[in-house]
C-alpha cells in the first residue's frame, strides 16, 4: 500500500481523530497530539477537492480548540478555532454547507466556553461562548432538513445545546 495515496491518508486521519476522541479523557496530551496528526494528514486530502478532509479538518480544529480552552490557552484554543472558521470560508458555497458552519461556529463557541472556565478567563469569554453556540445551533437545526442529516450530525447538535444550556441564563 502507497502511504501517499489519499485514501490511506484519509483513514489514517479518521484514525487519528477516532483515537484522540478515546483518549481524551485518560491521556488529554495524547489525544491532542491525535487531532494534530489528523490535522496534518486532512489538509492535502482537503487541498484535493475531497469533502472528507474538509469535514475532518474542521471537526479536529474544533476538538484542539475545546482542548486548548479547558487549558486556558487562550491563544492556541483562539487559533485552532479561526483554523476551522479559515476552512469554513474556504469551503464550496454548495453541499452542506449548514453542517460545516456549524460545526466551525461550534469551534468558537467551544473554545470561548472552555476559555470561561478556565484560570485564564476574560469577562466576556461566557457571552462570546453563548453567541458563538446559539450560532452553532441555529446552524444545526437549518441542517435538519437537509436528507444527508444523520445521527451523527443530531448527536453533535445535542452537544452543541447541551454547551449552550450549560453557560446557564443570560
Amino acid at each position: 500500500m502507497n502511504p501517499q495515496n489519499s485514501v490511506f491518508q484519509l483513514y489514517m486521519a479518521n484514525l487519528s481523530e477516532d483515537t484522540g476522541d478515546v483518549l481524551r479523557r485518560v491521556d488529554p496530551d495524547a489525544a491532542q497530539q491525535c487531532w494534530r496528526d489528523c490535522v496534518s494528514m486532512a489538509e492535502p486530502i482537503w487541498k484535493l477537492g475531497q469533502r472528507s478532509g474538509l469535514v475532518l479538518l474542521v471537526r479536529c480544529n474544533r476538538r484542539l480548540a475545546e482542548a486548548a480552552g479547558q487549558r486556558g490557552d487562550r491563544r492556541q484554543a483562539l487559533a485552532y478555532a479561526t483554523q476551522a472558521m479559515n476552512v469554513l470560508e474556504a469551503a464550496p458555497q454548495s453541499g452542506s454547507r449548514a453542517v460545516t458552519a456549524a460545526r466551525a461556529y461550534g469551534a468558537m463557541g467551544l473554545a470561548y466556553a472552555g476559555l470561561s472556565k478556565s484560570t485564564a478567563a476574560d469577562p466576556a469569554d461566557r457571552e462570546r461562548a453563548r453567541e458563538w453556540l446559539e450560532k452553532t445551533v441555529a446552524s444545526w437545526h437549518s441542517a435538519e432538513t437537509d436528507p444527508g442529516f444523520a445521527s451523527t450530525h443530531r448527536k453533535e447538535m445535542k452537544e452543541a445545546e447541551a454547551a449552550l444550556a450549560a453557560l446557564g441564563a443570560k
